[in-house]
């Protein structure tokens, strides 16, 4: 697990040497798209909520944010919620 993970479904796979493969740091391939909860274990700044609906996501550009990062300036370790910041 990184930095950030969700808290469900279930961890992807994660390993160091992935770390900065984009988009998500897994050697796992994509799956079915479902809807979760985030949960962070460490310091983050600056996050930023981006989507894909491509079905095969390979790279950051491929994924448009829809919450920029000046909405996250700092994320408190811990479960956060954030759903009233995607509303339209």
């Amino acid at each position: 697990m990184g930095a950030v993970a969700f808290l469900w479904p279930p961890d992807w796979a994660w390993g160091v040497a992935q770390d900065r493969t984009a988009p998500c740091g897994s050697s796992a391939g994509v799956t079915n798209r479902t809807d979760f909860p985030l949960m962070i274990q460490t310091e983050s700044y600056s996050v930023n909520l981006a989507i894909s609906y491509d079905d095969d996501a390979t790279s950051n550009s491929d994924f448009t944010t829809i919450v920029a990062g000046s909405n996250f300036p700092d994320v408190e370790p811990g479960h956060e919620c954030y759903s009233d910041m995607c509303r339209g």
